[in-house]
């Protein structure tokens, strides 16, 4: 037993439990992502996109629902992040609301390209048969763009889409910081 003053300062008995395995596991996984979450600089902001996307008729969708369809994120808000010299995030808002996290949801990022007014990233969820394209860039009139390319596989729904939205400005100084290429 350990001891414990109460509020008059006598001294109290207390039995501390042992923590469970899990709850161990959780902490230190929690503690294992602090310097990411703690370091990761905001890149920029971008909202709003929307596009086309065609919808084939293949899985679970019946043919009057496939084909050609406006794509679009109402309200969405999309993040990128620089976690360290070549780790980059995107976290999303999506149609329902809820905030994502690309690595967290088990995608890998890669970036393809960066210049001074320019960056594409590939996302790729290998359990989802799912990939993307977040191509990041400064139009001539100065305005800050996201586009979106989607290629959703496998047996539910099969989607190709192209959505595009408008972005806060855009550090690509941050994103070039410590560039290995």
């Amino acid at each position: 037993f350990n001891y414990l003053l109460d509020k008059e300062g006598s001294a109290c008995p207390v039995k501390f439990m042992r923590t469970p395995l899990t709850i161990q596991a959780l902490l230190f996984f929690s503690l294992s992502m602090l310097p990411a979450v703690l370091f990761a600089q905001q890149v920029t902001t971008c909202t709003n996109p929307v596009g086309h996307a065609y919808f084939a008729h293949k899985g679970v969708l019946p043919k009057e629902d496939s084909g050609w369809k406006i794509d679009a994120v109402p309200k969405g808000a999309f993040t990128l992040r620089k976690l360290g010299k070549d780790d980059f995030d995107i976290i999303f808002i999506d149609s329902t609301k809820r905030n994502h996290s690309t690595a967290q949801d088990g995608a890998k990022v890669f970036p393809l390209r960066r210049n001074e007014t320019e960056a594409a990233f590939l996302v790729h969820y290998h359990d989802s048969e799912e990939s993307q394209i977040y191509s990041f860039f400064k139009e001539n009139s100065g305005a800050a763009r996201l586009s979106i390319l989607v290629s959703r596989g496998g047996p539910s729904i099969y989607k190709s889409s192209v959505m595009v939205g408008d972005c806060t400005p855009i550090d690509f100084k941050l994103i070039n910081e410590g560039d290995s290429q």
